[in-house]
């Protein structure tokens, strides 16, 4: 599938597929573990935000593409994907990203914003009106950024998933997500 054509308005931009995996890995744990960047869990979270198969489930086949699409940002210019963002359709016209990550060396240049963008568009074609996301309650930084995304504070609350994989929060930290949302 060329990348020009898969969402015209969004050029670079393309469905992940299982060739990138490793790549994506790279990019996933490297903004949330690393020890620098502003992306960083590293000071909450210890393990891997990803492993090869929670990236596998998103990704046809093991994924019904009904239930949303990873995405991956993808210019002619690279070699390899610079960042990615999985949009995936709820029930009730709600939409969902997470895995949302930039290579670290391209932060701070526009890529994380034409990834959600797309995400909002590919969640409008299937019929969603918002966008919900979760956010740790310690990451005031990054509900910051949201916020001046359009995104804002519902309330709500959820607590930090027990089936997070290899990813397990540092003692101390508060294991509560908030929700924010966003109209599409």
């Amino acid at each position: 599938m060329a990348t020009e054509t898969y969402l015209p308005a969004h050029p670079g931009i393309r469905p992940a597929t299982a060739q990138d995996i490793p790549v994506l890995l790279d990019i996933i744990n490297g903004a949330y573990r690393n020890d620098a960047g502003w992306t960083t869990e590293s000071h909450l979270v210890e393990g891997a935000r990803a492993l090869a198969p929670d990236l596998e489930k998103l990704i046809p086949p093991l994924r019904d593409p009904s239930t949303g699409t990873f995405l991956v940002y993808h210019p002619t210019t690279s070699t390899d994907p610079l960042g990615c963002i999985n949009a995936e359709i709820l029930p009730d016209n709600e939409g969902y990203f997470g895995m949302f990550a930039v290579n670290q060396s391209q932060q701070g240049q526009g890529i994380g914003r034409k990834l959600m963008e797309a995400s909002f568009e590919v969640m409008r074609i299937k019929g969603c009106k918002k966008c919900v996301i979760n956010v740790l309650t310690d990451r005031k930084d990054i509900q910051a950024w949201y916020g001046r995304c359009g995104f804002i504070m519902t309330g709500k609350t959820v607590p930090f998933p027990s089936d997070a994989g290899a990813s397990k929060l540092k003692p101390g930290v508060q294991p509560v997500l908030v929700y924010m949302e966003r109209e599409l």
